[in-house]
């Protein structure tokens, strides 16, 4: 059901039960998997950051430190 976040009353209203209400015709990308060389993750990247209302994005790694590692050393530096 659409919009359920708001109809708790008791919710802060800077907590995520309020803000997490995505504007019709928004894209949720909860959870997308990007696969490529490191420059097309960041070609990737660097478009959903062209998405109004993206405000940031969070990762997670199968090998948290070779994959923080990599991100930092060969896709960052290619980020527009």
């Amino acid at each position: 059901m659409p919009d359920q976040g708001t109809r708790d009353t008791s919710a802060d209203p800077t907590g995520t039960a309020r803000t997490i209400n995505l504007p019709e015709g928004a894209i949720n990308l909860t959870m997308a998997t990007l696969v490529g060389s490191y420059e097309t993750v960041a070609r990737h990247l660097d478009e959903v950051a062209k998405i109004p209302g993206v405000k940031g994005m969070m990762f997670t790694f199968d090998d948290f430190e070779r994959g923080v590692r990599d991100f930092g050393e060969r896709v960052k530096p290619l980020l527009g």
